[in-house]
């Protein structure tokens, strides 16, 4: 089972979605004409109060928890060694993650102007808001996934490194619905120390359900399917068999740029991610998980 499928962190998502909703509900309860100015003033406010904040808090408490338990389970499977207990998330770690609840409030903010939410007419802005949360609840639950799996995706690098993997493998989910941006790195493999994971590591676009594999330290790397030196027109399995041929030079181009896109207008930083995950990780104080 994949991570963003695993029960607990959908159970995490779904919590996200309905504090999203709470929250804008809240948002969108304007008293006044000046409905632009209001209406972000009203945004900020409810994304930045210590209720909100706290209840985010939560949340994302709970993503990285599982997500370091999935990460070690990983290492489990793959590794003769055994894998020392966790240490997770106590009481104890640092609340209020204020970084990433600005974040998740300026991406609100977004979705608002990419809707042209703040050209409507008076008359017809309540019906324009109800319309954005049922007709169109997709946005949100679009903008929850992203952001579980940002966060998800994160945590479990963050584990690789901190139990000393060398290589991980971008694991793409192979159908009919698979996007050009996944199906172009699906089988690469990445160094734990490269840039390019951090830049290239799933979620690549909305609703991604790709995943990043550890590497035993047994498996031999195939030069050739390292990101530095891979040939994303005729992709390469890691014996070297020939595995697929993309369409053509431009379909692979198109891929990296809307990445690119992605990334710069959804993804989290990784700073702010790895900052928060480094506040919540009480190694000396940290409750012990066992790895069952």
């Amino acid at each position: 089972m994949s991570l963003m499928n695993s029960p607990k962190i959908v159970q995490a998502e779904n919590r996200l979605i309905l504090l999203l909703d709470r929250t804008l509900e809240k948002a969108f309860a304007l008293k006044t004409m000046d409905y632009e100015r209001e209406l972000i003033r009203n945004v900020h406010r409810e994304f930045g109060s210590k209720t909100y904040v706290k209840q985010l808090d939560t949340i994302i408490t709970e993503i990285i928890k599982q997500s370091l338990l999935y990460a070690d389970n990983q290492l489990k499977q793959v590794s003769a060694a055994s894998i020392e207990d966790s240490y997770v998330l106590t009481e104890e770690a640092v609340r209020l993650s204020t970084d990433l609840a600005e974040n998740v409030a300026g991406s609100i903010i977004q979705i608002l102007k990419d809707e042209a939410i703040y050209t409507t007419h008076p008359n017809q802005l309540a019906k324009r808001i109800e319309d954005l949360w049922e007709g169109e609840r997709y946005k949100a639950v679009r903008f929850a996934r992203t952001f579980t799996a940002d966060v998800a995706t994160n945590t479990t690098v963050y584990r690789y490194r901190q139990r000393g993997v060398e290589y991980v493998e971008f694991d793409a989910e192979l159908d009919d619905r698979t996007s050009d941006q996944c199906r172009t790195l699906h089988g690469t493999i990445f160094s734990t120390e490269s840039d390019y994971l951090d830049q290239y590591r799933p979620p690549l676009h909305h609703h991604c359900r790709s995943s990043l594999k550890p590497v035993p330290i047994t498996r031999e790397i195939n030069p050739d399917a390292e990101f530095e030196k891979r040939d994303f027109l005729h992709q390469m399995g890691q014996s070297g068999e020939f595995l697929k041929e993309l369409a053509d030079e431009k379909v692979v181009e198109k891929a990296f740029e809307n990445i690119d896109r992605f990334n710069e207008k959804y993804r989290i930083s990784k700073f702010i991610l790895d900052k928060d995950i480094e506040k919540r990780l009480m190694m000396e104080k940290g409750l012990k998980m066992f790895i069952g």
